[in-house]
């Protein structure tokens, strides 16, 4: 029987960690990934990501000319957007502890992260329904096309192309 390749085994791995959590390669795993320049030039920090989505947040908030009264449900719901990207370093598993874990506990770590990861999104969810009732149907539009996955989500405004 023919054993599957380092190299394989670390495919696996890696799609492993994304499916279990989306956690992150650290930066000396990465270094052979084609992402790794990007990795390095960032300094491995998320400052540009935030930045990104401060921007977003500005042009949306313009975009949707809230009333007053929407003005506060607004302050609350991108109140936990923006705590919920500050709180992401904490989140952050300790790479090098990870490495000194056998496979198995390692993975365990990884689902638990994804558990975490879920409740997180239903309680950011709740947050977001609440805000949207707030809007009027064409603000939802606006806000529609706006959040990802929606068609400006990209920053050159184009949905990604279909394969």
């Amino acid at each position: 029987m023919k054993l599957p390749s380092a190299k394989s085994l670390l495919s696996i791995a890696a799609l492993s960690a994304i499916v279990a959590g989306g956690a992150m390669l650290p930066r000396e795993a990465a270094a052979g990934s084609p992402n790794a320049a990007a990795c390095e030039k960032s300094g491995g920090k998320h400052g540009d990501f935030r930045k990104s989505m401060d921007k977003r947040l500005d042009i949306l908030h313009r975009d949707l000319k809230l009333s007053a009264e929407q003005e506060t449900a607004w302050t609350e719901w991108s109140g936990k957007v923006k705590s919920t990207l500050d709180d992401a370093a904490k989140r952050r598993p300790d790479y090098q502890a990870m490495t000194t874990l056998p496979a198995p506990e390692r993975f365990e770590k990884l689902i638990e992260m994804g558990k975490e990861r879920q409740t997180r999104r239903e309680a950011d969810l709740v947050a977001l329904k609440a805000f949207y009732a707030k809007l009027t149907p064409d603000q939802q539009k606006i806000f529609d096309k706006g959040m990802p996955f929606g068609p400006d989500h990209r920053k050159d405004g184009k949905t990604p192309a279909k394969k």
